[in-house]
């Protein structure tokens, strides 16, 4: 009798702990889809390293034609892609060298913004001129947005995708807590 007794009670334990991990796994598939929800409404900072990443565009039509995002962001960093002169509400662009540093930073500044940063969170930038002796030029535009922020810098001279363009310019930020 006894042995009729411990089996009943084992086989109403076997049922509990099985009805049990179904609700365990109903709970795990319910906070996954929560998760997977709240990552597209929250800032990326909240979940730390769960949430891979988020794009941010200028809306220009190179972003689409070629297949880019003017900025990256992951978790606390920021990849702005090498950004030009070109005012991209007129898609137009000055003749003027100091004229497209200027527009460069303001489009890199706005990209910063969309990111939730700024300028003063850049860590990392590089310029790249098609004439390298042109590069002095630009230092008081530079030091207008970059002064204080003194970020590590890379000069590059080389050939750039319209000849129009007469400097390009790419920046990584670190979001600050």
């Amino acid at each position: 009798m006894r042995t009729a007794s411990y089996t009943s009670q084992f086989e109403r334990d076997l049922r509990l702990m099985q009805r049990r991990s179904k609700d365990i796994e109903k709970l795990k598939a319910t906070l996954t889809a929560l998760i997977n929800e709240l990552r597209t409404c929250l800032p990326l900072h909240i979940f730390g390293g769960l949430m891979t990443r988020r794009l941010i565009s200028s809306g220009s039509t190179f972003e689409a034609q070629i297949g880019y995002s003017r900025a990256v962001v992951d978790g606390d960093w920021v990849f702005v892609s090498g950004t030009t002169g070109f005012d991209y509400t007129t898609m137009s662009i000055s003749d003027s060298l100091l004229e497209q540093t200027e527009q460069c930073l303001e489009n890199i500044e706005s990209a910063l913004r969309q990111a939730d940063s700024s300028l003063q969170d850049v860590v990392r930038v590089t310029y790249v001129l098609p004439n390298g002796s042109d590069f002095e030029q630009c230092w008081p535009v530079l030091r207008k947005y970059f002064g204080e922020v003194r970020p590590a810098a890379m000069m590059i001279s080389a050939g750039l995708a319209d000849p129009r363009i007469k400097i390009e310019i790419e920046v990584t930020a670190r979001k600050r807590s």
